[in-house]
């Protein structure tokens, strides 16, 4: 008995270890299966957002906001540097070379200005491009160093209906698209006329930039680089806000071309004189506006001349608080619209102007609030930089970055005035 009880015993664990093999070969092989060829994960995290495109148009405005705000800041300091020079001819050298180039940042600000928001369409101005030219020679031979411009002067031409800076500038740009296109060309020639635009008649002016005989450099590329585009669509725009247009066409290796299209001036008639005794209707003449003469009878509140400052930028506010002391206003800088709002409130008294740089700045409750308190007595200024889709209240005169300290004394002093 015990002997069959030994035999059952041996054949349970010889059926144990085989069943046990062979579940773990067929679990193995599975396993190693898996191993090999791993099934596709059915929970995936999460990637990043896709990013949506940039616009070009409004990269380029962010970009010549704060080159606006860093020029006006270190034109600030380059005066403030020059102005402890015991002597003028103590002045080093430095100091003329980097307000030099000071200016050359106000151009390239302009330009990327101008392409990012078009300037609105312009009425009034007008310039004559005989007495420009001259001036302007000199300035498109400091373009690129031996550049020979031939100007053939015609004997008339009727004034243009661009403003004379803007007829300078859209030229300029013309020579800078022409050298980005053929770098390596010397001769730059000017030839202006009457046109015929449709039935119009209008000034044309052609600027052609080519070799001097054969090419020597390395023959430009079809169509400009991304510099090149900036400056023609800044041109296009400028032109095109009085009238104008700008045709620009390039032989690779030969020339290149720019065709400015200006409208001319036209003298308004002047009104015939009146027969004498003849009789004319009488115009009735409209009210006077109570709520200026209200605002005209308030005597001011502010005899401290108290100008409360919002500015990020360290440099500018440097700037502004030099030139408004030296017309004898007391500063106060303010970090937020919260703390100029608190001011204003606790002594409205002593504050005549309020200078912010951005128009977000006034949507703040606390401070617009403090500004109807005071209403039109507080002069309100923004320094927000040129853009043409930018439109400001009635009641906020712009003072628009980049501004040199002449352009900003100039108008603090309008700001200012006593009305």
């Amino acid at each position: 008995m015990a002997l069959t009880h030994f035999v059952w015993l041996l054949a349970g664990f010889g059926a144990g270890s085989l069943l046990g093999g062979w579940l773990g070969g067929r679990l193995g092989g599975r396993l190693g299966q898996r191993r090999r060829d791993p099934e596709p994960a059915t929970n995936h995290a999460p990637g990043p957002p896709a990013t949506a495109p940039v616009d070009p148009q409004r990269l380029v405005a962010s970009i010549a906001d704060d080159l606006a705000t860093l020029v006006s800041g270190v034109e600030g300091r380059a005066h403030t540097l020059i102005d402890r020079a015991p002597h003028r001819d103590e002045l080093p050298a430095a100091a003329e070379g980097l307000l030099h180039a000071i200016g050359q940042l106000r151009r390239l600000h302009r330009e990327l200005a101008v392409f990012a928001t078009p300037p609105k369409r312009a009425e009034g101005g007008h310039a004559d491009l005989l007495a420009l030219l001259p001036n302007l020679v000199e300035d498109l031979q400091h373009l690129q160093l031996g550049i020979e411009v031939r100007w053939q002067p015609a004997s008339h031409l009727p004034a243009v209906a661009v403003p004379a800076t803007v007829l300078r500038e859209a030229l300029l740009y013309a020579g800078r698209i022409l050298l980005r296109a053929e770098p390596g060309a010397r001769c730059l020639s000017l030839e202006a006329e009457l046109a015929l635009a449709g039935d119009q008649p209008v000034v044309q002016v052609a600027m052609v930039l080519e070799w001097d005989g054969a090419p020597t450099g390395t023959p430009g590329n079809l169509g400009l680089d991304a510099a090149g585009q900036i400056t023609q669509t800044a041109a296009v725009n400028l032109l095109a806000a009085h009238g104008g247009d700008l045709l620009v066409t390039h032989r690779p290796g030969h020339a290149a071309e720019a065709l400015l299209v200006l409208p001319i001036h036209h003298q308004p008639s002047l009104p015939t004189t009146p027969l004498a005794g003849a009789q004319h209707p009488r115009t009735a003449v409209p009210d006077a506006d109570p709520t200026a003469q209200q605002a005209a009878s308030v005597p001011l509140l502010h005899p401290y001349g108290g100008v409360l400052v919002i500015e990020a930028d360290a440099a500018v506010r440097t700037m502004l608080a030099t030139e408004l002391r030296a017309v004898g206003r007391a500063v106060f800088v303010c970090a937020d619209s919260g703390a100029a709002a608190a001011l204003l409130l606790a002594t409205p008294e002593r504050f005549e102007a309020l200078i912010v740089d951005h128009l977000d700045r006034l949507t703040d409750a606390a401070l617009a609030a403090a500004m109807r308190r005071l209403g039109p007595q507080l002069r309100v200024c923004c320094t927000a930089p040129y853009g043409g889709e930018r439109v400001l209240p009635h009641d906020v005169r712009s003072m628009p970055k980049p501004f040199s300290r002449h352009e900003l004394r100039a108008a603090l002093a309008a700001a200012l005035a006593r009305r």
